[in-house]
């Protein structure tokens, strides 16, 4: 895949990132020398953030991406902040439903668990009294 963004342009660099959700996804990201700083190009994944296979069509999202121009930083930031707030919606409805879950699950009995170190103990303490 490299190879192939290379023979679109020589700063085209393939990189890998790790979402908040611990997934892999990629970015193509362009490079010039070290006075400009690095260029988002393109973010490999679907619309709802889960990545996307590599493939020959991220090589055809970059030349189409270039007939069309430069994108504007607030359209990327918006669409970053949208993204971050549907995860965050997803995050907190799972934590919601593991909450109930928990709270249903959790039936436990007030008396004890009597294990055998605790039974053993008692059965010494009787036999130094009883002494």
């Amino acid at each position: 895949m490299q190879i192939q963004l290379r023979e679109l342009d020589l700063h085209l660099v393939l990189t890998r990132e790790r979402d908040r959700m611990g997934r892999d996804y990629y970015v193509v990201i362009y490079y010039t020398d070290g006075t400009v700083p690095p260029a988002f190009i393109e973010d490999w994944r679907e619309p709802d953030g889960t990545p996307k296979q590599l493939s020959s069509a991220l090589t055809l999202a970059i030349q189409k991406r270039m007939k069309e121009g430069p994108t504007s930083l607030a359209q990327i930031n918006a669409h970053n902040d949208a993204l971050k707030a549907s995860h965050d919606a997803d995050m907190a409805a799972a934590y919601e439903e593991q909450a109930l879950e928990v709270a249903r699950s959790d039936r436990r009995s007030s008396v004890l668990h009597r294990g055998v170190h605790l039974q053993r103990a008692r059965e010494r303490e009787r036999r130094r009294i009883g002494k």
